[in-house]
């Protein structure tokens, strides 16, 4: 009988242990980053531990994919000639000789070979983890960086997200939490937002497309008919069409605050056009 305690006891013992060394491998990593940033000196021979006692370490790997990301990656001040990039305004504005404004945006640029092998290791853990939403989202976040006015490659990823809550049977995760339908609308809705306010034809398609797809996902949902709305008014320029979205919104909610704004101004829009 003592024995059998004994080897439970030890058993125990080295199973704290084990899982005391990951801990002490994430602590170690967490510290080099914050102090050198994820590609920084010795972040990779904590990695390189990290994994081979661990190897099938969800973080590592995910931490593998920021040094990836990271390694090479370059942010430059560019120039440009609209007073808006990718939604966010000029990092700095100077005057020129004749006191036009001149902008400067933060641009991130990054190095083919290792932004490939950032999606070997996020792809890996897709298919690893098809339930965790994080992995995607890390995905999508890295190719919407890397492509900037031209998100082919992250609107797909996107629109393959997108269907993944009823599909998943509400088994989906984010932050280690079970996501419910409103979480999984608003951050597919973030997404529409920030095709909305890249403001280029492309974009303005995608933010249309995703929006229709979702209203037939959650047919409950007004949001995705108020940016069907939008779209009609400010990218089509059909006031009338717009309306007709924001009523079928304001079925579902009547104090839907962003549907009555919007339909009061398409009936202006309507009105000045009669009274010209």
């Amino acid at each position: 009988m003592n024995r059998i305690v004994s080897l439970l006891m030890l058993l125990v013992c080295v199973q704290g242990f084990a899982q005391a060394s990951r801990e002490e491998f994430k602590e170690k990593y967490d510290r080099q980053v914050r102090n050198l940033g994820y590609a920084g000196v010795g972040v990779e021979t904590i990695l390189d531990k990290w994994e081979e006692a661990f190897p099938e370490d969800m973080e590592a790997k995910m931490a593998r994919f920021y040094l990836y990301l990271n390694r090479n990656k370059v942010v430059e001040m560019v120039r440009k000639d609209q007073d808006k990039f990718l939604g966010a305004s000029p990092s700095v504005t100077f005057k020129d000789e004749n006191g036009n404004p001149v902008y400067y945006y933060e641009e991130t640029f990054y190095e083919d070979h290792s932004f490939e092998e950032s999606q070997k290791y996020i792809d890996s853990l897709i298919k690893s983890y098809p339930e965790v939403l994080d992995f995607r989202i890390a995905k999508i976040n890295s190719l919407f960086e890397l492509e900037k006015e031209s998100p082919e490659l992250a609107f797909a990823s996107l629109l393959q997200m997108s269907g993944l809550y009823k599909s998943s049977g509400s088994g989906l995760t984010v932050g280690g939490e079970k996501v419910d339908a409103d979480t999984f609308i608003e951050i597919i809705q973030e997404y529409c937002v920030m095709l909305y306010s890249i403001k280029n034809n492309y974009c303005f398609e995608c933010f249309y497309n995703l929006s229709v797809k979702m209203a037939k996902e959650f047919p409950s949902y007004p949001g995705f008919l108020d940016n069907q709305g939008s779209y009609w008014l400010v990218v089509k320029n059909q006031p009338k069409k717009a309306i007709q979205f924001y009523d079928k919104a304001l079925k579902l909610d009547p104090k839907d605050v962003v549907a009555l704004r919007n339909k009061q101004v398409a009936q202006r829009y309507i009105a000045n056009s009669k009274k010209k």
